[in-house]
């Protein structure tokens, strides 16, 4: 699946090159950068050629997202998006729950 941009791989952990670069165990990492509704590498953002190319490589930047968690959650909203623009997800109405 392709990457969303929500940035949970770094919330999560620290990349040995994050681990390496900022010497310790800092969460979320503090290379990561939010622009446009996305985050991004700051590390990969700032390197140059050749050393860009290796960085997207390690990290797998374009190479989608790793977390089966976050793939589930991306198909159930796809899903969900599906459904409420054909008009077909059941809708409580209000007060259905009392008792008149």
């Amino acid at each position: 699946m392709e990457c969303i941009g929500c940035g949970y791989c770094c919330h999560d952990s620290l990349c040995g090159l994050a681990y390496g670069y900022y010497g310790g165990r800092v969460l979320p990492c503090p290379a990561l950068i939010r622009r446009a509704g996305r985050f991004y590498c700051g590390l990969y953002e700032k390197s140059k050629p050749p050393l860009r190319a290796i960085l997207g490589y390690a990290l797998g930047i374009g190479h989608g997202c790793p977390n089966e968690d976050i793939r589930q959650l991306v198909e159930l909203g796809r899903e969900m998006v599906k459904l409420l623009e054909r008009g077909t997800v059941p809708m409580e109405e209000k007060g259905d729950d009392e008792d008149d």
